[in-house]
């Protein structure tokens, strides 16, 4: 999740986070906490649990807050990243590639 260390330093969702916030700050914030919830809904936690279940959404991000925006920024751009042209990964963005 977005604990994961890179580069000893950031974290995976602090790189998505820098990358996509200046985009998303433009939208709506609901449809964003709508939007970042139904990625996460298909995630799993690191002990394999399927974050669709509400008791664990919420135990999960209840004991990692921290790692909530984080998280479902990763996760929405695993959702969509096919859809964005190949030469995206030029921008020289590691945790989006």
């Amino acid at each position: 999740m977005a604990a994961a260390k890179k580069d000893g330093a950031e974290t995976a969702g602090e790189g998505v986070l820098a990358a996509l916030a200046p985009a998303l700050s433009e939208v709506d914030d609901d449809k964003v906490s709508l939007l970042i919830e139904e990625a996460l809904r298909r995630c799993y936690t690191p002990r394999n649990e399927a974050l669709r279940d509400e008791v664990v959404f919420n135990r999960w991000f209840m004991e990692h807050p921290d790692q909530l925006y984080g998280a479902g920024l990763l996760a929405v751009w695993h959702l969509v990243k096919g859809f964005f042209p190949k030469t995206l990964a030029t921008l020289k963005i590691p945790f989006l590639t």
